[in-house]
């Protein structure tokens, strides 16, 4: 039997997570846990968390990748799914989640994202583009979860020790990397993550030569834990 928990990391998320946490409560599947791993906020993003779940924990050490692993440790839930504060998720996200890891044979995922549903052509376009390159690899092997939404029997995660911390950049795909021994990693694409495009607004050469330069120097096999924004 499949059990479901859902892990929000959140930092000064006020303006984005109750638009996350209500994509949550609008879905078709309703049988889940919610966590929010709070990073020490200075607004009211703890405070609009605790209206939808009694989970809501202070983070201990920095890093997204720290708030990832502590509410897993806390997790009930046989499965674990990570969603960043600032995603929304398409209705359907957790039921076909929940259906696909009935399938022994598969250790986690992720699906394709999107920017927000009133992005324009060139950042849908871009968005779409990397979601593809994602779904490709993966099935060729060199697999790849995204921070944004990614999914993992919690039995695999305990396994490899998490997320590693020491990462800056793509410790979401590093991860996948090590449970894939264990079985499958799938990425779906009858679902949908739209996430918000801010970091991409700020600086979008710096961020897209940043994530060409860590692809690369993955693929050839380097070290990336040093590289970062």
């Amino acid at each position: 039997m499949v059990s479901i928990s859902v892990i929000i990391p959140a930092m000064n998320e006020e303006k984005y997570i109750e638009r996350t946490i209500k994509s949550l409560i609008n879905q078709s599947f309703k049988d889940y846990e919610l966590i929010v791993v709070d990073g020490n906020s200075k607004d009211k993003t703890r405070e609009i968390a605790k209206k939808y779940t009694k989970k809501v924990i202070i983070q201990k050490g920095k890093g997204i990748s720290s708030a990832r692993n502590q509410g897993a440790k806390i997790a009930k839930g046989n499965v674990l799914v990570f969603i960043d504060a600032d995603t929304e998720l398409s209705k359907n996200f957790l039921e076909v989640i929940n259906e696909k890891m009935k399938d022994k044979n598969i250790a986690g995922g992720s699906t394709f994202f999107y920017p927000e549903k009133n992005s324009g052509v060139f950042k849908k376009a871009l968005y779409f583009f990397v979601s593809c390159i994602n779904y490709i690899m993966t099935y060729t092997g060199n697999v790849r979860t995204t921070g944004y939404n990614s999914f993992f029997r919690k039995t695999y995660f305990d396994k490899v020790g998490g997320y590693d911390v020491s990462f800056s950049l793509f410790e979401d795909h590093e991860i996948s990397r090590r449970i894939k021994k264990y079985g499958k990693i799938v990425f779906l694409r009858k679902v949908n993550a739209y996430t918000s495009s801010r970091r991409f607004d700020k600086n979008p050469l710096k961020l897209i030569y940043t994530y060409l330069k860590v692809e690369i120097n993955a693929l050839l096999g380097r070290d990336i834990k040093k590289l970062h924004y």
